[in-house]
């Protein structure tokens, strides 16, 4: 979607957030777009940053978000990939070099102390039932994942929410958390030579006070980056500070995704930290509630930081509509488009794009639709378009292997998808259609016979 789509009768808005990233007014400031999926918040904010450019004003510019498959439970893979990346935008030409060592010596000794944990589940040391050796392996791999297992501070279990849930691990949780105390106690299990360069007090750091030592990591690199290496790094690897950039720009986007991995850590101790650093940073989460709605904790801690709250709603009638009729559209077909769409941006884009509606149409909705969910929430919803209601009987019918009540309250949060008139929780007419279309291009007409006697059956 062009991003000049996204941001019609959205004037206010670009006013409000151009003013407070161009002309910040503290060190430390954090900014919240949020809105139902599909309002259009990555591309407003998109929008704002091709025009102020903040790239060429000393911004250094890190994105978050869920687009990366098997991202968003994986804490170790969104502090490396996403918040010490690779390749940073807007370093000069020329510049080869990776400019996070401190947390990639920390990933590795994190890789290292995992493989230890995971193979002292198969040591004799370690009493486990063989019949369910396999799931509570599951269980640690997951804590693993999340960062709560090589963390005391995160509060455990408090913050797994429905992730075990999810995944029917629940029934083993204490049983993985007694292995990972267990292990904790132990002697470390990195190899000699990185014992020897990192030391084992560092090791063991990372075993039990993860979210501090990744805090601190990232804090690291930045300051070398943005101002110069801080006296107690001197004697850590480090590299020199690149002089075009002097702000901290960090977009968390998905955050309603990325949030029951991130929130722990965010709230406890990298934002914290953050706003003690020696360099200045903005702060931009895009979330479908209000960060006081996804955790208490910001209005409590971040409350005289956070300086911008946008709630951006759909498009009203009279913006929405003329934007479809000069695509092609007559005006009857343009209400009925936009009261199906009920004024989402990422929908009536689509509509203005596609006039022609072939098989590219289809897929190019389904794409825009589900482009937030997991693989796993994906095949849920095509499921749920053969349905004409969506509860746990149905739901239980149409996917029997799955958890069906953890279906239905994945699905009552998911506002982009669900009918806003219907009695019962049933998919948006307009979405349904569309996704039933795609899905019939793929299977083709036969196969989608059987997915609608399903459909017919779990509905009787």
């Amino acid at each position: 979607m062009n991003t000049s789509n996204a941001v019609v009768g959205r004037q206010s808005e670009i006013s409000a957030l151009t003013e407070a990233l161009r002309s910040p007014k503290d060190k430390f400031e954090l900014f919240s777009l949020s809105g139902m999926g599909g309002v259009g918040k990555t591309y407003l904010l998109s929008h704002v940053m091709q025009q102020i450019e903040p790239e060429r004003h000393g911004r250094l510019i890190i994105w978050v978000d869920a687009s990366s498959k098997g991202m968003a439970d994986n804490f170790m893979r969104i502090l490396s990939e996403m918040m010490a990346p690779t390749h940073l935008k807007g370093i000069p030409r020329g510049i080869k070099k990776d400019f996070f060592p401190q947390v990639r010596n920390l990933e590795k000794i994190y890789r290292a102390e995992c493989d230890g944990l995971l193979a002292s589940l198969n040591s004799t040391e370690v009493q486990v039932d063989p019949e369910a050796i396999e799931i509570t392996r599951e269980a640690v791999q997951l804590l693993l994942r999340l960062g709560i297992a090589f963390n005391k501070k995160s509060g455990g279990k408090r913050h797994l929410g429905n992730a075990l849930l999810e995944q029917s691990l629940e029934k083993v949780t204490d049983k993985a958390f007694d292995l990972i105390q267990k292990y904790c106690g132990q002697t470390s299990f990195l190899p000699g030579v990185l014992q020897d360069v990192f030391g084992i007090t560092y090791a063991r750091k990372v075993r039990t006070q993860l979210f501090d030592v990744a805090s601190e990591a990232l804090i690291s690199d930045l300051s070398a980056i943005l101002k110069k290496w801080r006296p107690e790094d001197i004697a850590k690897l480090t590299q020199d500070r690149i002089k075009e950039l002097d702000r901290l720009l960090l977009v968390i986007d998905d955050y309603e995704i990325l949030g029951k991995t991130l929130t722990p850590f965010l709230l406890g101790h990298f934002l914290p930290l953050l706003r003690s650093a020696d360099f200045p940073s903005q702060v931009v989460f895009l979330c479908r509630d209000s960060l006081v709605d996804t955790d208490p904790g910001f209005e409590q801690h971040f409350s005289t930081d956070t300086k911008l709250k946008l709630a951006l709603q759909p498009f009203p009638a009279e913006d929405a509509i003329p934007f479809l009729t000069e695509a092609g559209y007559s005006k009857e077909r343009a209400e009925r488009i936009y009261a199906d769409c009920r004024g989402l941006p990422f929908l009536l884009a689509a509509f203005v794009e596609g006039t022609n509606q072939n098989a590219l149409f289809y897929q190019r909705i389904y794409e825009r639709t589900t482009r937030w969910m997991t693989d796993e929430q994906k095949e849920w919803l095509i499921a749920l378009c053969y349905i004409d209601e969506v509860n746990e009987d149905t739901v239980s019918s149409m996917l029997p292997d799955v958890n069906s009540r953890t279906v239905v309250e994945w699905f009552s949060h998911e506002a982009s998808v669900r009918s806003q008139d219907s009695q019962a929780f049933a998919v948006n007419p307009l979405i349904r259609e569309m996704v039933l279309n795609h899905h019939k291009n793929i299977l083709g007409t036969k196969s989608q016979e059987k997915w609608k006697l399903r459909g017919q059956q779990a509905c009787a």
